[in-house]
């Protein structure tokens, strides 16, 4: 008895919506993450999308949308959270001489967003590691 192995008929295909749905996937749980909100995906099936898309050659534009997010929640999360602190504490600097009113208060509000910010990159980078490879 011979084993004959057969080719396939045609190459497999992706799905219509493979990239559009690997993406909205890993940007809904990068915001979530930026957000230090729990995620419902495996950081593991993440980490698999992001594969996923590089090797199916979207890595460009993967990129893009990830560029896209992070600049967006700079602009509109992390900077709108210093700038309120500043503005309720009447902290105000009218020159590198003169100190202000409340300078360690802002350096630890300061230092806990940029902890958090370099948590979340963190997280973000465990994910997105093969992007990085491409």
């Amino acid at each position: 008895m011979k084993l004959k192995i057969k080719g396939f008929t045609k190459p497999p295909t992706l799905p219509t919506d493979f990239y559009t749905s690997t993406e909205s996937t890993l940007l809904k749980a990068s915001e979530s993450l930026l957000l230090q909100l729990p995620i419902t995906e495996t950081r593991e099936s993440l980490y698999k999308g992001v594969e996923d898309l590089c090797i199916h050659k979207h890595s460009p534009k993967l990129f893009t949308s990830l560029k896209t997010l992070l600049q967006t929640h700079c602009t509109l999360t992390l900077l709108p959270k210093i700038k309120t602190f500043l503005l309720s504490s009447n902290f105000t600097i009218i020159s590198l001489q003169t100190p202000s009113p409340t300078p360690k208060l802002f350096l630890t509000l300061l230092g806990k967003v940029w902890n958090d910010w370099l948590g979340s990159l963190g997280d973000l980078k465990s994910i997105y590691l093969y992007l990085d490879r491409r």
